[in-house]
């Protein structure tokens, strides 16, 4: 009975361990690599775990209307900023704020000052709205690696399979060993009982 139970306990031990080698493979930074390696992204433009979630609708939708103001522009100068692009404007005095300087130092800090400083806003604001336009392909493919790793590579299965093969020799053996021990006992105790019996009539 000690053998069946291990050799069951042991099974389930197995089912636990099936399902982790799934979940390790499922991983958000494989999920991430196997993307990569699909869309064959070199060194640098690897997808990254952040990309496996939906994009931030506000933050393409604050780069689309950054664009907008700057297009409207007629001349790079504050004052301009300040009033035909508050967007525009609001981001270079965080970001002044973040370093502690007025907004026209801060732009003048740059090469080529408020023009450098802009040229790069648009630069990051076409790449956030690039990404939010890939992303929808990138998420079905996610989606679709992670379909594929449900089943595990064939040295794993093989491997399982096995184990799972031995586990059933041990349990088909302790059940007929004990099936064997209970019918031993079975017999011996109708022994016992006709023998007491035979006495009784003997008396």
């Amino acid at each position: 009975v000690e053998r069946i139970a291990v050799a069951l306990w042991r099974q389930r031990r197995l089912v636990h361990a099936e399902t982790a080698s799934l979940s390790l493979t499922r991983q958000p930074k494989k999920v991430a690599g196997a993307v990569s390696s699909e869309l064959g992204r070199s060194y640098g433009s690897e997808v990254e775990q952040d990309d496996l979630a939906p994009f931030d609708a506000e933050s393409e939708a604050w780069s689309r209307n950054a664009l907008a103001e700057i297009d409207s522009l007629e001349e790079f100068d504050i004052g301009s900023l300040e009033q035909r692009a508050p967007l525009v404007f609001a981001q270079l005095k965080s970001d002044a704020e973040e370093d502690q300087e007025e907004p026209a130092a801060f732009a003048e800090s740059h090469k080529d000052g408020l023009s450098g400083y802009i040229v790069e806003l648009i630069l990051w604001c076409r790449l956030q709205i690039r990404d939010a336009e890939a992303r929808p392909h990138i998420l079905a493919l996610a989606e679709q690696v992670r379909a594929k790793r449900l089943i595990l590579p064939a040295d794993t299965l093989e491997l399982l399979a096995r184990y799972q093969t031995t586990l059933d020799n041990q349990l088909y053996k302790a059940l007929k060993a004990l099936r064997e021990a209970q019918e031993w006992r079975l017999k011996t105790l109708e022994a016992v009982e006709l023998d007491q019996v035979g006495v009784v009539d003997d008396a």
